[in-house]
């Protein structure tokens, strides 16, 4: 499940999921193009959706996450775009897919992270220095995270 390298990097974040986009349009517009690019540029992570929010883990090496991020911050089917952490990584927590989709219109698991990050307000953050607390904090979205992609996995 974990795939250990050099120079890897990790981009967590929130968004609000712009107004009209359907859940056909997430994953025709967003996932499966992403996850070809993301294959290409050795980029691997997990998107959440719900109707209303987006909470996305990019990571690879740190040029082609950057670069993907950037593209997703001009990207309108976004709002209100907060970065939770951005920071290099030793290991892969979704070596398996190069673009992992989970939608759940539950948000109670997810929510305390958009509170905490991204409360309804348009100010972009960058998290350069991540606190103890909250490495645990995302260690434990992370693991969620992956506990749910391989839930899913096992029953398809």
């Amino acid at each position: 499940m974990h795939t250990q390298s050099t120079n890897l990097h990790e981009v967590i974040y929130v968004s609000t999921r712009a107004e009209g986009i359907s859940d056909h349009e997430v994953v025709d517009g967003i996932v499966l193009p992403s996850g070809i690019k993301n294959r290409r540029l050795n980029i691997t992570g997990c998107l959440w959706f719900s109707q209303h929010r987006f909470l996305q883990i990019l990571e690879g090496p740190r040029k082609a996450v950057e670069d993907v991020y950037a593209a997703i911050l001009r990207d309108q089917r976004h709002r209100e775009i907060t970065t939770v952490s951005s920071s290099p990584i030793t290991n892969r927590s979704f070596s398996r897919w190069g673009m992992r989709a989970l939608q759940n219109d539950n948000e109670q698991s997810i929510q305390a992270i958009i509170e905490e990050y991204a409360p309804g307000t348009q100010i972009e953050r960058q998290v350069s220095e991540v606190t103890p607390d909250q490495r645990s904090f995302l260690d434990q979205v992370r693991a969620y995270l992956i506990n749910l992609a391989n839930a899913e996995h096992a029953t398809k």
